[in-house]
């Protein structure tokens, strides 16, 4: 797509309602990068997901999203096989308890959205990792 029509189509400003809305900045950096789709099939599959979104949205309420503002910089530290302070445990331990939840979330609303609903079975409870973190915070 080309500058002009980016611009007449104020795409730009629609990212930037959007990135205003997101939770984190890696979320605020995907959406800024995001380009309109330009094959028919496309649009059509993510019209479909959107359709599915607002119809869970409708039935359940909003999803249960908690800001991961830090959770990137607990994630680097594991990167680079540094210690995690008892600060950065309690935000991946947040995470573990959203997922849960968003699994929870999406698994109560296949009725309405079967394509989004599937995403639940890709999230992992990490029950396991859950109790270690709280075992190491006390």
């Amino acid at each position: 797509m080309n500058n002009k029509t980016y611009t007449t189509l104020e795409f730009d400003k629609i990212l930037k309602l959007l990135a205003d809305m997101a939770l984190s900045q890696n979320i605020k950096d995907q959406i800024t990068s995001l380009q309109p789709y330009m094959r028919e099939m496309d649009v059509i599959k993510h019209l479909k997901q959107t359709t599915q979104g607002k119809a869970i949205i409708e039935k359940s309420g909003n999803p249960p999203i908690a800001a991961l503002i830090n959770l990137n910089k607990a994630l680097s530290l594991v990167e680079q096989n540094a210690v995690l302070t008892a600060e950065d445990l309690g935000y991946v331990s947040q995470f573990i308890v959203t997922c849960r939840r968003m699994k929870t979330y999406l698994s109560k609303c296949s009725d309405v959205a079967e394509d989004i609903s599937a995403y639940a079975g890709s999230i992992y409870a990490l029950d396991t990792m859950q109790n270690e973190i709280a075992s190491s915070i006390r």
